[in-house]
């Protein structure tokens, strides 16, 4: 479902500054998010289970990162 919303002309471009740091914003969540995820399954896959928390504390090298089989990670790769 997609929503729209009418901009009166004299608000436009604030308007789009809002949508622009909008998007920034969850770009960053999504990257981090994915980064995240990306670690538990690294350690998921060498049998060992990680929570979260944990994992946001964790850092990979970029190989174990590409060692993740992640439908998001090549996005992830990109914005790193």
């Amino acid at each position: 479902m997609q929503v729209y919303y009418k901009v009166d002309e004299s608000m436009e471009e604030e308007a789009n500054n809002v949508l622009i740091e909008e998007c920034k914003r969850l770009l960053q969540n999504t990257r981090h998010e994915m980064r995240v995820q990306a670690i538990r399954d690294y350690y998921a896959q060498r049998g060992k289970k990680l929570s979260k928390k944990d994992c946001r504390k964790k850092f990979l090298k970029r190989e174990q990162y590409m060692m993740v089989i992640n439908p998001f990670l090549s996005l992830l790769v990109f914005l790193i």
